[in-house]
């Protein structure tokens, strides 16, 4: 992500609670979602200005969705920030880039798609994507009437915004534009949207 961020910049790319139950260790500083590159802002990964841009954000952002049981529930706001310090070989690449997309493009890569759309010079093209940021995590409970026998669930752990505070669980990131499949591509005879995305470069760059 530095590469693509202007000098000095900083961008949040997903915003997140944690679903906190009673099978949950007490956090650490670093909070419930370090394994999701998210933190909560007392965390010792952002520093006094990371800080100061996360307050301002909060300022701004809303989100779509309510939560449907008690805020207590849930856990502080955790963020995913990106610096162009993270990489100290990073330069800025600004040159026309295509992301093609579809409802096939899940969970991480719903964040990934999020991060890059409205940026400069980066153009989505395709479907929406699945639409999925949910956690999810097997909590093992006990058969009360088998000792030693445990059932398993899978359960999601997390309420996971973009950007705009819009929920990705559900509806995902839309293209810049938008393309289907057809049946020649399906089976292999064609890809119209890969052709549209060298179509595109080549009027750009005048070279692929």
């Amino acid at each position: 992500m530095p590469y693509f961020l202007a000098d000095n910049e900083r961008y949040i790319s997903n915003v997140a609670r944690y679903r906190i139950t009673a099978l949950d260790d007490n956090p650490k500083s670093i909070g419930y979602l370090a394994d999701r590159f998210l933190h909560p802002i007392e965390s010792p990964v952002f520093s006094v200005n990371d800080r100061q841009y996360i307050n301002h954000f909060l300022s701004n952002f809303k989100v779509s969705f309510k939560h449907k049981v008690e805020v207590e529930n849930f856990s502080s706001w955790h963020f995913m920030m990106h610096r162009t310090d993270d990489n100290p070989k990073r330069f800025h690449y600004n040159k026309p880039i295509i992301i093609l997309m579809d409802q096939m493009t899940f969970s991480a890569t719903d964040i990934f798609l999020n991060a890059m759309k409205g940026r400069d010079s980066i153009t989505l093209i395709g479907q929406a994507s699945g639409g999925g940021s949910g956690r999810s995590q097997y909590y093992f409970l006990p058969a009360l009437d088998k000792p030693g026998v445990s059932g398993v669930i899978l359960l999601p752990t997390m309420v996971s915004y973009k950007t705009n505070g819009d929920l990705i669980e559900g509806n995902g990131v839309l293209p810049d534009v938008y393309m289907s499949y057809t049946p020649l591509d399906l089976t292999g005879a064609s890809d119209l949207m890969l052709d549209e995305a060298i179509s595109r470069l080549t009027k750009t760059t005048g070279e692929l």
